[in-house]
């Protein structure tokens, strides 16, 4: 709470809203899970129940340090700069990127049509035929659309056929990914108006909505809708997993090497 009161002292009003908004989702897909276990109700089996509250406790600080960091910039970069976070537009790099969106979409694209029949199957099985480039190719694409979006700074026919197909591969392989970007596109475009009325006339819709997707994704997501709905984020799997490798199974603890491993990985 005294988090978010600094945040809203500090920041213009537009700024406020969205980043409020990303914070509420963030934590709901962090803590999801842990209700779903007080009501009773099952959760993710790889979430080590014994390190919750550690894990929790990680995912509250991490977005309070983003929270914070995202207050300190926009405090310290003065009211003369427009309420933008776009860079200077740079035709080589709109070129570059806009080449890679197109290229891994037609890669999706093709991948789909080698994949339609197994369209009716749980996500493990559909993911093992093409885990080889899987992943890779869905951060590849999201990272070209970061950088393409930041440049171009709107919505134009390139990412519209892109978004399309990374979507519609997205649904195949029963991911969720697209919806982020999906809401990053809304956060730019809806800054002023994005925290009114309208916004749980879709959002309740929305989310009722991605409660439908994860369908085949697992036992929790067949059960009840309480279930599947609390169950939507992995930041307490993760964590907790995390935890008992380093507390119980003594591997080595670095600082900072989870964001060197996550760059080099990237870049691979």
């Amino acid at each position: 709470m005294t988090v978010i009161i600094v945040h809203q002292k500090l920041v213009s009003p537009e700024e406020v809203k969205v980043t409020s908004l990303v914070a509420i989702i963030y934590f709901f897909m962090s803590v999801g899970p842990s209700i779903a276990y007080l009501l009773g109700d099952r959760i993710y089996f790889g979430i080590r129940v014994d390190k919750m509250d550690e894990a929790l406790l990680v995912s509250v600080l991490g977005l309070s340090a983003l929270f914070m960091a995202n207050a300190l910039y926009l405090s310290l970069r003065g009211s003369a700069v427009p309420a933008s976070y776009r860079f200077v537009p740079g035709d080589n790099v709109i070129r570059i990127t806009g080449a890679v969106l197109l290229g891994t979409s037609l890669i999706m694209f093709t991948l789909m049509l080698l994949n339609l029949h197994k369209f009716n199957l749980d996500k493990v099985s559909k993911v093992q035929s093409v885990a080889f480039i899987h992943y890779k190719l869905m951060l590849l694409w999201m990272a070209a659309f970061v950088v393409y979006f930041a440049n171009k700074w709107e919505v134009d026919r390139v990412l519209l056929i892109s978004f399309g197909v990374f979507t519609a591969y997205c649904m195949l392989f029963s991911e969720r990914d697209f919806v982020f970007i999906l809401l990053a596109m809304l956060f730019v475009h809806l800054k002023s108006r994005i925290l009114n009325q309208r916004l749980f006339l879709f959002g309740v819709p929305g989310a009722m909505l991605l409660t439908k997707l994860t369908a085949g994704r697992g036992e929790i997501f067949e059960g009840s809708t309480i279930s599947a709905f609390f169950n939507q984020g992995s930041n307490l799997f993760v964590n907790s997993f995390v935890i008992e490798l380093v507390e119980e199974k003594g591997y080595p603890l670095q600082w900072g090497k989870t964001y060197l491993s996550s760059l080099l990985d990237s870049i691979s």
